[in-house]
Formats: structure tokens, sequence, C-alpha cells
């Protein structure tokens, strides 16, 4: 995971605590969906009682603290950066749709 990340590149500290914390969550949230496919979201509590399989409630966290870990760092984590008011790539994708 952590190449997929990070790729070859150097990270300083802090970039770099932020990679291991993104790349926890993904192992979690790995952990959590293999959980669920091989025991099924529906399981049993202590009483016998069918109820959510604990691991879709890790599934969601994980999935939840991986979206905020993108939104604060999409200069890391290459998610969507909000485009500038102008000229920004929004404007850029307009400008090419536009003359298409």
């Amino acid at each position: 995971m952590w190449v997929a990340v990070v790729g070859d590149g150097v990270l300083s500290g802090a970039d770099a605590a932020a990679a291991e914390a993104f790349c926890v969550q993904v192992a979690r949230l790995r952990d959590a969906q293999q959980r669920v496919d091989a025991e099924g979201a529906i399981v049993a509590d202590e009483k016998g009682r069918p109820v959510p399989h604990p691991a879709l409630a890790m599934e969601l966290a994980a999935s939840a603290e991986m979206r905020l870990w993108v939104a604060r760092r999409p200069d890391l984590f290459g998610g969507v950066k909000k485009p500038e008011a102008s000229g920004g790539k929004l404007a850029q994708l307009r400008s090419v749709a536009s003359t298409a």
C-alpha cells in the first residue's frame, strides 16, 4: 500500500506521518471488507439474534477517515482540488468543451 500511495518519492516527516495514517486506514478498510465478505453482512450476536456485522462500522469509519485525508491533503493523495474562481481547471475544461 505504501508504494501505491507514495511511489518511490521521499516524504518529509509530516507527509510521511500523513501517508502512514492513510495507509493504516486502507488496511483497516480492506480487512473489514474481507471479514464481511467471508462472514456475511449479518451475523449473530451473543444471544443469537441477527445484527449487522461489526466490521461494517469499521469499514465505514476507515472510509470516512480516508476521505478526510484526501480532502485535507489533495497534494499528497491526489484528490480533486477545488477549481480557482477564474482560470482554474474548471475554467480550462469549460474552455476546451466550448471549442469542441
